[in-house]
């Protein structure tokens, strides 16, 4: 009875992982012929280490010396004599004619072929270039970040350095990842974008590590498409300013970590582990987490995969590193433990950026009525993620995680010392908005919708004179009265009157103007019987969120113009930033 497969290969544990080995042995059979590959793997009884041979004339009788099959990519050192390499060519030559030498014009011989001898190889994405002890020309070694030793596990002596970079076919598929990333982006919020060039940045960071900084073409590939991102965000806040966005609100990493010495680090680790299990072992213990704490995240694969529940089958190969659609392909979490961490990289970040407090600086994190509103509204949008919704109206479901975003860096974003001469008052509100940006505004305009400018303003004033009201007989104030005024003085920015007018029991000794924190306040014989007290709202910015300069501004204009009406010549005034205060 014949069966078709026709779902491709059966799941299992092992089946799987044992029909993909099988059909590479296949393929290196194939490739490296019986005999050679017999020679190659030793006897049943003795087999040959990796990359050995039983004697050297077994190794020299064939010109395959090594061979490496990754998946589907064969690496194959080939050894001719000269004799050899002459017949070689020629065959070739004669097979494909080349009597102009057309093959060799633009071909990089300084690149694949330096002044010294030099092993070059492309493999997982490096390219490698292995330098013996002894083709130097000078007898020391280099020592950088991107050049790793090689040594004689026997002898423990260094014999050959291999320099690593990161090669083109690499280098374009990480191109050809942010450029799938900007064209899919469409009207994406700004949060799923930055997401996905965040997972494609540390994906090659943390794949390449040390590579990246021998291999100048990605590190230029890198700050490129950093700028496209930012730019394709700021598009969608049209406006594309370098300086209203500050480094405080797009950053990239700077840590690019060492890899050899963290195989070194990773063996020590390990060493350790062996000892205290044997250790436990005497005494008849389990060992457990706690014991090992300080070996964590210091070893490749972490040592805590040990402790999960499928620890058991972590030794058959699952297929972890030949699925590709993600950027950490080569790497899982239940496998081998996370192997990076961005503790140390935020703690530096935020150093460098003025920390913590001048980082909220930028933000609305003060105006906490404002942080409570747009968690009102993020929550409102996630109850009606899953409803019948029209496609309007689930597109513009999808701009509230921007307009989010845009709100919280609106004091960094729409600045006035940005971009100057152009200025427009929102309607009913104290709000200026300095250059085109449609989505900030149509936030602050959902935000302060039904009047709510007026209102803030009013409950200000009406709390002050209840405050008044239980405070008479210590103020020495017979009648506390709420002035009657149009509601455009809220948001009406070149007059003002005043809100609230005491009226004194006595008379109250007056003193020159002041600010609220000064202490040597100047008192003469001039007295007053009433005491005015106008409120003034605004909505600072991250270059001008003094209050206090702002407030004593105004009150030298209201108190000076001819415009203003004030009941009395004594009086306050009382500034508020919506943003800052």
């Amino acid at each position: 009875m014949n069966h078709v497969n026709s779902y491709g290969i059966i799941r299992g544990l092992q089946f799987a992982s044992f029909v993909v080995q099988y059909f590479g042995l296949v393929l290196d059979l194939l490739a490296l012929g019986l005999q050679r590959a017999s020679d190659m793997a030793g006897l049943p009884q003795m087999p040959n280490d990796s990359l050995t041979f039983q004697e050297v004339v077994v190794e020299t009788a064939h010109p395959i010396r090594r061979f490496c099959r990754y998946i589907d990519r064969l690496h194959i050192f080939f050894c001719f004599t000269a004799e050899e390499a002459r017949d070689l060519i020629q065959r070739y030559l004669t097979e494909h004619p080349d009597p102009n030498n057309e093959n060799i014009v633009g071909y990089n011989n300084n690149r694949c072929w330096p002044h010294n001898p030099n092993l070059l190889f492309n493999m997982c994405g490096f390219e490698c270039r292995i330098l013996p002890k002894i083709r130097m020309t000078h007898e020391e070694f280099v020592h950088k970040d991107d050049v790793c030793n090689l040594k004689n596990e026997t002898t423990k002596e260094r014999t050959a350095q291999y320099f690593l970079s990161v090669d083109v076919e690499s280098m374009n598929r990480y191109h050809n990842r942010v450029r799938q990333i900007l064209m899919a982006s469409g009207s994406t919020t700004f949060t799923k974008i930055a997401n996905k060039w965040n997972a494609a940045l540390i994906g090659c960071m943390t794949y390449f590590r040390e590579a990246v900084v021998n291999t100048q073409e990605l590190l230029d590939l890198l700050v490129e498409s950093e700028n496209k991102i930012q730019t394709r965000i700021k598009i969608g806040l049209n406006s594309k300013m370098p300086s209203r966005f500050p480094p405080v609100v797009f950053y990239t990493p700077t840590e690019l970590g060492c890899l050899e010495a963290e195989f070194i680090d990773s063996q020590r680790v390990w060493t350790e582990y062996a000892l205290k299990r044997q250790e436990a072992n005497t005494q008849n213990k389990r060992l457990t987490l706690d014991d090992l704490d300080d070996s964590c995240d210091r070893d490749i694969p972490r040592i805590n995969t040990l402790f999960q529940k499928d620890r058991h089958v972590l030794a058959y190969d699952k297929g972890w590193r030949i699925l590709k659609e993600n950027p950490f392909w080569r790497t899982h979490q239940r496998h081998d433990g996370k192997l990076w961490n961005l503790n140390n990289y935020r703690t530096d970040m935020t150093q460098a950026l003025g920390g913590v407090e001048g980082i909220l600086e930028h933000t609305l994190f003060k105006g906490f009525v404002f942080e409570i509103l747009f968690f009102d509204v993020l929550t409102f949008s996630k109850s009606i993620r899953w409803k019948k919704l029209t496609n309007a109206q689930r597109s513009d479901l999808n701009q509230v995680p921007n307009r989010h975003f845009t709100s919280w860096w609106s004091p960094t974003i729409d600045r006035a010392n940005v971009y100057v001469g152009f200025q427009v008052q929102l309607n009913f509100t104290g709000i200026f908005m300095h250059g085109k940006i449609p989505t900030l505004k149509i936030s602050v305009i959902q935000i302060f919708r039904a009047h709510l400018w007026l209102k803030i303003r009013e409950s200000v004033v009406l709390d002050l004179c209840q405050v008044f009201d239980q405070e008479l007989d210590a103020l020495e104030v017979e009648t506390v009265q709420k002035e009657t005024i149009h509601r455009r003085k809220s948001y009406k920015m070149n007059s003002s009157c005043a809100d609230i007018l005491l009226f004194a029991a006595y008379k109250w000794n007056t003193s020159k103007p002041s600010l609220l924190a000064d202490s040597k306040d100047v008192i003469d014989n001039t007295t007053s019987e009433k005491y005015w007290i106008g409120v003034q709202l605004r909505r600072g910015d991250y270059d001008s969120h003094d209050v206090v300069c702002y407030a004593r501004a105004k009150f030298l204009t209201y108190t000076t113009d001819k415009m203003s009406v004030n009941p009395s010549a004594t009086g306050v005034m009382i500034g508020i930033d919506l943003a800052y205060n």
